[in-house]
């Protein structure tokens, strides 16, 4: 192929890398579904093809760093690193985020080109599932991302995540689009389109089914969320004061709270750094008391490096406060990664004291009276952890939740495409565990995700605000709420890649 119809190629790939990530996109959500149901057809097409597997690779390196050219500048502006360093940084990193689609393709193009039948296409499609999977889960991904937001993006669609969760949909577009792209190479495009159909079909019916699901008792509450658009790593004087000055304001023009039902109100993540927040009094409860709400904030508590930093706290009159730390920090950022010599030698390295990671109990959720029925318990999330589906899951297994929130400070983000692909996937936990989840942001996009997918509220980044929302729901009984889906899937792909294997095996005479 000439030169420039490779070049047509790549650009091709990166502006439709770029369209699968822009949420929210164009048209409802149609344009992110239809690109990333799209590329890694292309994508497949042309290692099959072609075999310009490197060409590939630099698509997908080139869409990653736009995706994420705002991390060196911000690291190195407010996290007080060399502009050089952090720029090399982020070249790591773009390499780094960049292997999964490539690996995944590599392995289906050996797959199938061993055997060319359906079991080879069927192999060669599982092969990249579960490379995708495996990487998105356990392996690949500095700060967590993933192709199922985009598929997601559209609300009855993204009601299948409630079976199958944030991996199954990543399963399901590599799998369409490796079998799509097996079909495009032989031009056979009747079966091509046929896969296509019978995707949308199976998403569609598991969305269908959504409905069916069993829903527990209605709840009743009134959310209040403070936004206040601090600035990153600036000492605000009397954080305390400001942040109460606000939400009194918020709770009289309102009229809250109501005698019928309790009143949340919530603060972002290091939405109060003036003390530390880790010591058991500190009048805290009878700020609560006064108010007559339960109330949630993120602060830094860390004391030494034994002791947590990035921590949520709870008040709420007649309990103890609830403290629950981050439980997965954010590598480099806020805790090295690996076993504790390759993290001394890493923090010796830059300089860096990582923090004390938190656990999971019975405790870590929030337990909040209710002037009639039971209590409502409220399962917090931290910032970045909130994209870990395996950390909600576990989370509501140990403690138990009627309602998810989300507390982060995305300021670092500032008007970057970060702060919209953070919230388009946090979406995914409100559907995976049938929830409705709290996001309360210190710069933008606050809100309620319902336990439908839709968004109650969006605010805009870089700006300050206060809002409260009357929130009535049924908790949904979903299967994605467990872990048994995901290993279920596992064992299927496992399945898929076995019976190719074997085939080989049994062609090559072993």
């Amino acid at each position: 192929m000439k030169l420039w119809l490779v070049l047509l190629e790549a650009v091709s790939f990166i502006l439709l890398f770029q369209a699968t990530f822009r949420w929210p996109g164009l048209f409802g959500g149609w344009l992110e579904a239809i690109a990333v149901l799209l590329l890694p057809v292309l994508l497949a097409r042309s290692m099959f093809k072609d075999n310009r597997w490197w060409m590939i690779w630099i698509s997908i390196f080139v869409g990653v760093m736009l995706l994420t050219i705002w991390m060196p500048p911000t690291i190195a502006s407010k996290g007080g690193i060399p502009t050089g360093l952090s720029f090399f940084a982020g070249l790591l990193l773009w390499i780094y985020d960049s292997l999964p689609p490539l690996l995944a393709l590599l392995l289906a193009r050996y797959i199938w080109k061993k055997n060319c039948g359906w079991r080879g296409i069927t192999g060669a499609a599982c092969g990249a599932a579960m490379v995708m999977v495996v990487c998105d889960t356990w392996l690949l991904h500095i700060y967590p991302w993933t192709w199922a937001t985009a598929l997601a993006s559209l609300p009855f669609f993204g009601r299948a995540a409630a079976f199958i969760g944030t991996e199954g949909f990543t399963a399901l577009i590599w799998i369409h689009g490796v079998i799509a792209g097996c079909f495009v190479v032989k031009k056979n495009y009747r079966n091509a389109i046929t896969s296509t159909i019978c995707l949308l079909a199976l998403i569609s019916t598991m969305s269908g089914a959504w409905y069916l699901l069993p829903r527990g008792s209605e709840l009743a509450m009134d959310i209040a969320i403070i936004q206040p658009n601090y600035p990153v790593n600036s000492h605000v004087p009397n954080q305390l004061a400001d942040m109460w000055s606000r939400s009194d304001a918020l709770l009289h023009k309102d009229g809250l709270p109501k005698q019928d039902r309790p009143t949340l109100l919530l603060w972002p993540e290091s939405s109060v750094t003036d003390g530390n927040y880790l010591q058991p009094n500190l009048g805290l409860a009878e700020i609560a008391l006064d108010r007559n709400v339960a109330w949630l904030f993120g602060t830094d508590g860390w004391i030494d490096r034994k002791s947590p930093y990035n921590v949520v706290r709870g008040e709420v009159a007649g309990h103890e406060p609830f403290l629950q730390a981050k439980v997965i920090p954010m590598p480099f950022g806020e805790r090295m990664p690996g076993p504790e010599w390759i993290r001394n030698w890493l923090e010796k390295i830059a300089g860096f004291k990582s923090c004390a990671v938190g656990e999971l109990s019975i405790n870590s959720s929030f337990l909040i009276p209710c002037q009639t029925g039971e209590s409502i318990k409220v399962h917090s999330l931290i910032c970045s952890e909130a994209l870990v589906p395996q950390r909600v899951r576990t989370g509501l297994a140990m403690a138990g939740g009627d309602l998810l929130t989300e507390h982060t400070n995305d300021a670092w983000f500032e008007t970057s495409i970060a702060a919209d692909l953070h919230a388009s996937m946090v979406r995914l936990r409100a559907l995976e565990a049938g929830l409705p989840l709290t996001r309360v942001t210190m710069s933008g996009r606050s809100g309620i995700v319902r336990e439908d997918g839709t968004w109650l509220h969006f605010s805009d980044v870089m700006t300050e605000g206060a809002w409260s929302f009357e929130l009535r729901w049924r908790p949904i009984h979903t299967p994605a709420s467990t872990s048994w889906p995901f290993y279920l899937l596992l064992l299927l792909l496992t399945i898929g890649i076995g019976q190719s294997i074997l085939i080989i095996n049994k062609r090559n005479g072993k």
